[in-house]
């Protein structure tokens, strides 16, 4: 629910900020962004995952100061790391700004390295509070972080106090929330009577050895978007758009119509998040039946997922870019790119299937191929189909991603998942359903305001949909009427246990 929350109102946030600042400059910071990110992940990813496990096992123990030594070497590792990053940015100014094709954009990553470091010292104490469940806390954390960057970049491009662009003033808010954060981390930390101590030579040792594996993987995946925000801009501009044009392009896409392709991913990373230690458990116990069945459920509610938006944004991209952007073209390239969103669902949903079954090397490799191909469309596309060549090699990156996952799944299980059918079905009520939302947003447009026509249209168009999958039995809702049944007996029987 929190990450829910977060994740609503950064979109807000990313509404807001594409208004206030323009789509030119949201495809600068968008550049700058994705490469602040990919240094994030560097510090932030193995280094907590690895912290959290180890400080489970020394609480389990009751050995308080082995889980201080781990908490003090993994900061100082990341603060060392954070530290030659923003070097590394300063003593190769020159040739970084080439690279990010802007001045601008090169200042807001600077203004940004400090967040980096910020972040090594989050993820240090982020790691023990997750490691001790204090779930809740860093829950409280993030969302607080989500608030406080909010409110500054606001205030700061609202009030202009020192004259700030608004890449510039966005930049600066991240950078201080990420300061905040780490702060009330350092304070959840403390309160738990923990402290910082010299740690020994073999924490640093067996933090780095145990991490740099999940970082590796981690830092390679989030390569792929700051490879976007670069290429792309590189490619239209050869094939003849200004630097200007191309910057605005980019903003449209990657800044403003993509984000909206994400919200399916929402539900489906909370169905992997429960679903990763449940196959676990059923591997232990060798039900393999069971496994199947959950398996192919899974896969069939993520397609479903995916599905579900495609009609809304077909039938009504265009009134939602005006709407949440005011800019027909995202709206526009929202209703082209709509189909992506079905093999992302299913490729994050079997990316975490593979990851229960031991083949996330594999899952890796295939994602690897993906990006592949996504590059080469990038690379030799935008000369014919403009920046469409983004959508089109984001589309053939997720499709063969989950095309190359299914069939591991299937390798791995002897099994084969039926998704052909109910995909052939999805895809024949896309029509219909899109028809409606389109027709029926005509006819509000001209007796409401343009968001309840969004809203009234779009959930008239959606409503089909679902209603088509019911009657095709697509769906069965009776499945799911028999587990919430299932689940009150199960609850019921426990409290008249207790009493």
């Amino acid at each position: 629910m929190f990450a829910l929350l977060t994740r609503v109102l950064g979109f807000v946030f990313r509404i807001y900020l594409a208004n206030a600042i323009g789509s030119e400059a949201l495809g600068i910071y968008q550049i700058a962004f994705s490469i602040f990110i990919v240094f994030v992940t560097i510090v932030g990813s193995g280094l907590p995952l690895t912290l959290s496990k180890l400080t489970a096992k020394y609480r389990l123990e009751k050995d308080a100061r082995s889980e201080n030594n781990a908490v003090s070497a993994a900061i100082i590792i990341g603060v060392s790391i954070s530290a030659l990053i923003c070097l590394i940015l300063i003593i190769f100014k020159t040739s970084i700004t080439k690279l990010l094709t802007s001045e601008v954009a090169y200042t807001a990553l600077l203004i940004l390295s400090p967040a980096i470091i910020a972040t090594s010292v989050f993820s240090a104490f982020r790691g023990s509070l997750w490691g001790q469940k204090k779930h809740f806390t860093l829950s409280v954390t993030d969302l607080v972080e989500q608030i406080v960057r909010i409110a500054l970049a606001v205030i700061l491009i609202n009030f202009a106090f020192f004259g700030l662009s608004g890449v510039i003033a966005a930049s600066l808010a991240l950078t201080i929330s990420s300061f905040v954060s780490a702060a009330l981390a350092a304070i959840f930390y403390f309160k738990g009577k923990r402290r910082i101590v010299k740690p020994k030579k073999s924490y640093y040792n067996m933090l780095l050895k145990s991490s740099m594996p999940i970082t590796g993987v981690r830092v390679a995946s989030s390569l792929i978007q700051p490879l976007i925000a670069i290429l792309l801009p590189l490619r239209l501009i050869a094939s003849g758009y200004t630097k200007a044009q191309a910057l605005r392009e980019l903003g449209e896409t990657l800044g403003m119509a993509f984000p909206l392709l994400f919200l399916p991913i929402t539900v489906v990373g909370a169905l992997s998040i429960a679903l990763i230690p449940e196959l676990t458990a059923l591997i232990e116990k060798k039900d393999y039946k069971e496994l199947v069945r959950r398996i192919n459920t899974s896969l069939l509610f993520s397609l479903f997922c995916g599905f579900l938006f495609v009609p809304l944004y077909i039938g009504l991209g265009e009134p939602i870019g005006k709407f949440l952007f005011d800019n027909a073209n995202s709206g526009y390239y929202l209703a082209q790119s709509a189909f992506i969103m079905i093999p992302l669902s299913l490729s994050a949903i079997t990316a975490s299937i593979l990851n229960a079954l031991n083949l996330e090397i594999k899952s890796f490799r295939n994602y690897l191929i993906g990006s592949f191909l996504l590059v080469l469309c990038l690379w030799f596309l935008p000369q014919y189909i403009e920046v469409r060549a983004l959508i089109f090699g984001m589309a053939l990156c997720m499709a063969t991603v989950t095309i190359l996952n299914l069939r591991m799944i299937n390798l791995k299980l002897g099994k084969q998942n039926s998704l052909l059918k109910p995909s052939i079905l999805m895809s024949l009520f896309i029509l219909p359903s899109s028809m409606l939302a389109t027709y029926t947003f005509n006819l509000f447009n001209y007796l409401f305001p343009r968001f309840l026509s969004i809203m009234l249209s779009g959930g008239l168009g959606t409503l089909m949909f679902i209603l088509l999958c019911l009657a095709f039995n697509v769906i069965n809702l009776d499945l799911w009427f028999l587990k919430i049944k299932k689940m009150k007996f199960l609850k019921t029987s426990k409290q008249a246990k207790v009493v």
